[in-house]
């Protein structure tokens, strides 16, 4: 949901596509074309920007939210599923790698990994 509750995303995950949805009309706004198996989808606390992981590509899409359209796509560690974001770090949890990635927000660079020790499979992330 965008902060400012007029829009909704929704990954697409066999059409490889987010949904953009309007909360007064309740229809579908956009499509934006994401990366292949999009899987999860993040807004940032101040709403410019969503971001997907894209389980098959092991990548994360930045989408501008004022024109839906990506503006960068982030290399993670393979098969990245779950996504949050704060002001400074987009954080990704991969199942197959089974880590937690880290992305700078501003520059959009891969910051490093975290491996959790497991074989795999972290499904949640939250950032408290």
């Amino acid at each position: 949901m965008h902060p400012d509750g007029t829009r909704l995303y929704v990954v697409n995950t066999w059409h490889n596509t987010l949904s953009v949805i309007s909360t007064r009309t309740h229809r579908v706004l956009n499509r934006v074309r994401v990366g292949r198996t999009p899987w999860q989808v993040a807004v940032s606390p101040d709403g410019s920007r969503v971001y997907v992981t894209n389980s098959k590509d092991d990548t994360v899409s930045v989408i501008d939210a004022a024109h839906d359209r990506v503006i960068a796509t982030v290399g993670v560690k393979h098969v990245p599923t779950t996504v949050t974001a704060t002001a400074s770090t987009i954080w990704v949890a991969t199942n197959a790698s089974a880590t937690i990635d880290a992305i700078d927000a501003k520059s959009l660079e891969f910051l490093g990994s975290t491996a959790l020790g497991l074989t795999t499979g972290p499904t949640g992330l939250i950032v408290a």
